[in-house]
């Protein structure tokens, strides 16, 4: 009891809690026994009706996904979440466990892997797999978050993958977003498929999961599985940032915003300045051949204006066209020789090409100017293409937190040592790191330049 009660201090619940679920546990131990060995259910058609755990449970859950008409709020979620932990609710105590263990709740929930790991026992002991053999979709998704990290049983992918796609296919919102994110951007080195990506963020967003409307929202305006339709991309987007959805707050102000300089450029087509502004709007709605459009026209009447060349060498950079980045660069370094943005563009052009001498020069200016973590990171991936491995380590190793591209590079730096074991390490930490999917396919392209393979090839 005293060590369940330290478990619950470090991941901040309560005692009167803890003395609850701590009863709860010792019923499941009677009733249950000790972790299950257990394959997925497939015995998806006699779902039972949802009992009062399963509904508290999702009420608590609606304050992080939106949905139930509620606004976002992880606060309450956490205080449902502990109070309903503390009933012995397995769902709430798995769902505790997951976040605990990534910590991407934190600080509500503080990241605490023995913590999390306890949780995991715990809702184990009070019947979560037998609830997901029973074909509940909330336990089936929360059993598969234990497997996936290894909390309370051995760490398995497939078993995991298995008890998510059974409580997609079950109506859980949160699972039908995890493997429509999978289909789009595996996180492994599987092939992506948009298509059943749109289908399953079709099915959460249905549900009023703010997620997956953004998601799908974002996928219907770049046209990615999906026809384009920026009407219907709009509607998502205004839909999930009305429910407080941070990310989707900010494509829907550059929405507005756009219709805002719209009107205004009606009334005075010569306005650079608005110009400016509607092609940040595009930019941040990843709309790169319109915000060129615009920065081509403030710098035809303003030649001067750097940040239109920032914005249009970032485009073209998002569009792959390396060389007009480069001219876009230089015309700035031109312009003002002295901000490390114009640097870190070129650089990073220049890494994409391959020429990773010039790259090196670059990096290093940014980095002399603003000395910082993207810009030291820019130097260490630069000493990696030019196969100068220990000078690369030196400079990736002192930075922190180690993010996305950090990792990368130091896995690539120690493949080209030759030291498999350090690479693979690295290579998956650069998987866990939280901005690991959003950079996956530039890293992967960064790597293919400078070594002519990915880590997926190195994987397999």
């Amino acid at each position: 009891m005293n060590k369940i009660m330290r478990l619950f201090s470090r991941l901040s619940i309560s005692a009167t809690i803890c003395t609850a679920v701590c009863a709860n546990v010792l019923i499941g131990e009677l009733a249950f026994g000790s972790t299950p060995d257990r394959a997925p259910s497939s015995a998806a058609g006699s779902r039972p009706a949802k009992d009062d755990c399963e509904k508290r449970y999702e009420q608590a859950m609606s304050y992080v996904w939106g949905t139930k008409h509620v606004q976002i709020n992880e606060e309450e979620a956490v205080k449902r979440l502990k109070a309903l932990a503390g009933s012995g609710c397995a769902e709430a105590l798995a769902q505790l466990s997951g976040v605990g263990c990534d910590g991407s709740w934190a600080p509500l929930v503080p990241e605490n892997k023995d913590a999390a790991q306890e949780l995991g026992k715990l809702a184990l002991m009070v019947g979560l797999a037998q609830r997901a053999d029973e074909g509940r979709p909330n336990a089936q998704y929360g059993l598969s978050m234990l497997y996936e990290h290894g909390l309370g049983v051995d760490k398995d992918s497939h078993k995991a993958w298995q008890l998510a796609a059974e409580a997609a296919e079950g109506g859980s919102p949160v699972a039908q977003l995890n493997i429509g994110a999978k289909c789009y951007n595996p996180s492994d080195c599987s092939g992506k498929d948009p298509a059943k990506a749109v289908n399953w963020y079709e099915k959460a967003a249905a549900q009023g999961l703010t997620d997956a409307q953004f998601f799908l929202g974002v996928m219907y305006l770049k046209g990615v599985g999906v026809s384009k339709d920026v009407n219907r991309a709009a509607e998502l987007i205004h839909l999930a940032a009305n429910k407080g959805q941070e990310q989707a707050i900010v494509k829907s102000v550059a929405f507005n915003s756009i219709q805002r300089y719209d009107r205004l450029l009606s009334e005075d087509p010569e306005n650079a300045d608005v110009y400016y502004k509607r092609a940040d709007a595009y930019y941040q709605l990843e709309q790169f051949d319109k915000a060129i459009e615009d920065c081509n026209r403030v710098i035809a009447m303003k030649p001067d204006f750097g940040m239109a060349y920032i914005y249009r060498g970032g485009a073209y950079l998002e569009l792959e066209l390396y060389d007009k980045a480069i001219q876009d660069y230089n015309s700035l370094i031109a312009l003002k020789p002295d901000i490390d943005w114009s640097y870190r563009g070129r650089a990073t052009a220049r890494l994409e090409k391959g020429d990773f001498e010039n790259a090196l020069s670059d990096a290093n200016k940014a980095n002399q100017l603003s000395p910082s973590n993207l810009n030291a990171g820019l130097v260490g991936l630069a000493y990696v293409g030019l196969k100068m491995p220990d000078k690369a380590i030196d400079v990736l190793s002192r930075l922190q937190p180690v993010d996305a591209h950090i990792a990368t590079g130091l896995s690539l730096a120690y493949r080209i040592k030759g030291d498999e074991r350090q690479a693979r390490q690295y290579m998956l930490q650069a998987r866990a790191a939280e901005d690991y999917t959003g950079y996956k396919e530039e890293l992967s392209k960064l790597e293919r330049a400078i070594l002519g393979t990915t880590t997926c090839d190195f994987q397999n």
